[in-house]
């Protein structure tokens, strides 16, 4: 099931902008392409 960034960031703790930036992390360390 999908989330919202802020449904992520308000369970986590953290601000959507915590979010956004850490998986623009993961996405660069892991390798991962994406097709957005």
């Amino acid at each position: 099931k999908r989330r919202t960034q802020r449904e992520v960031a308000e369970v986590a703790g953290v601000t959507e902008v915590t979010i956004r930036n850490r998986y623009k992390e993961l996405i660069q360390n892991l390798n991962i392409e994406l097709d957005i």
